[in-house]
C-alpha cells in the first residue's frame, strides 16, 4: 500500500461527523434574536427613564395610560 492508498483507507474508516453535532451553537455565544430583545428592552428602558425625569411620576403615569388607552 502507497501513501495516498493508506490515508484514503483511514479517510474511508473514519466515522463521519453526526449532523446534531453541527447545528449546535458554539457555546460562549448568544443568539442574535436574544442580543437584539435585550438591545430593544434597553432602549425601551432608557426612554421611559428620561420621560420619567422630564415629566416628573405623576405626568408620566397619565402619559403611558393615556397612550395605551389611545392603542384600544
Amino acid at each position: 500500500m502507497d501513501g495516498s492508498n493508506r490515508v484514503q483507507a483511514l479517510q474511508s474508516q473514519a466515522a463521519p461527523p453526526s449532523p446534531a453535532s453541527e447545528a449546535v451553537p458554539s457555546a460562549g455565544r448568544m443568539p442574535v434574536a436574544v442580543i437584539v430583545a435585550l438591545a430593544v428592552v434597553a432602549v425601551l428602558l432608557a426612554g421611559a427613564s428620561a420621560l420619567w425625569v422630564h415629566y416628573g411620576t405623576t405626568v408620566f403615569f397619565e402619559i403611558i395610560a393615556s397612550g395605551i388607552a389611545a392603542c384600544f
